[in-house]
């Protein structure tokens, strides 16, 4: 009988281990990483206040303003072929002005989402989705036999707009992208029932008044351009047009002109285009100027 030792070192010997190198499992330059994934995020703020006191061209408004900006970006890829990209964008303003009233403007909080198959070098199928609502009160305010009446005009959900659309993708250069929605719909819903408060409106956003949500069919167009020059310099564009069958076009515009002073600190010019027969037959335009701390990762 052998001694316990020497059996032990036989079941060692007898045993089989079998190495796998890599270069078996995949060819050589060939990455095992199928997915990856990228974000940013950036965060400015800003504050600005108005105070006069005996001022003859004007009344006394004396106001102050508060203004935040939030974009988070994260975006997917698959190799070359597909990617998927997430746009969070939240831009608040609080206006108080002393004497009357206290509101907040902009109050505008969209999320994008933009799906890719690539099919050439600058050309795509695309996805596109855009959600946008405010998350405030806004109120319109009429002068009445007994003072100022108060009317609520917008809220969370009031309106939330949802355009969503498929069709191709061209990318120009670096900075440029456009988009053209083949099919494209447009969906408005209305939460709160109290903006029919106010008397004689019978619709708000194009949706009537025994009525929650209006559906549209169309076609879209999408324009993104995002380009750094001088150094110091930044400009972003979202043009977003949408075409119902019977109705006019509805524009909106976004552009923000930034420019960098240090690494905190920044100043910009932004303006608004926005038309909707439904809401205002007029091209409604909104300019801000501001200069505020600036943070991005």
């Amino acid at each position: 009988m052998a001694p316990a030792e020497s059996r032990g070192q036989n079941l060692l010997w007898n045993d089989t281990l079998v190495l796998l190198p890599l270069s078996s499992l995949a060819p050589a330059g060939t990455s095992l990483v199928r997915f990856s994934c990228y974000q940013d995020i950036s965060y400015r703020i800003n504050f600005s206040g108005l105070f006069l006191q005996n001022w003859q061209q004007d009344p006394n408004k004396n106001n102050l303003f508060l203004q935040q900006q939030l974009k988070y970006r994260i975006q997917l890829n698959s190799g070359n072929a597909f990617r998927v990209t997430h746009l969070l964008s939240h831009d608040l303003g609080f206006q108080i002005f002393f004497d009357s009233i206290t509101r907040f403007q902009p109050d505008e909080n969209t999320l994008d989402t933009r799906l890719e198959l690539k099919l050439s070098k600058s050309l795509q199928l695309i996805v596109l989705s855009n959600l946008s609502t405010r998350f405030f009160n806004c109120y319109d305010y009429v002068a009445g036999s007994a003072g100022v009446d108060r009317y609520l005009s917008a809220s969370f959900l009031t309106p939330l707009l949802w355009i969503f659309s498929g069709g191709l993708g061209w990318n120009l250069r670096d900075a440029i992208k456009v988009d053209v929605g083949i099919s494209a719909a447009k969906l408005t819903y209305v939460r709160n029932k109290k903006i029919f408060s106010q008397p004689g409106r019978e619709s708000c956003f194009g949706v009537s008044m025994d009525q929650y949500h209006r559906f549209e069919y169309g076609l879209t167009f999408h324009l993104l351009i995002d380009k750094a020059f001088l150094t110091r310099f930044h400009w972003d564009c979202d043009l977003l047009l949408f075409k119902d069958y019977h109705q006019p076009v509805d524009m909106t515009l976004k552009s923000l002109l930034a420019v960098r002073i240090n690494r905190f600190l920044k100043t910009s010019i932004q303006t608004r285009l926005y038309y909707e027969r439904e809401v205002s037959s007029a091209l409604q335009i909104e300019n801000l100027i501001s200069v505020g701390f600036f943070v991005s990762r």
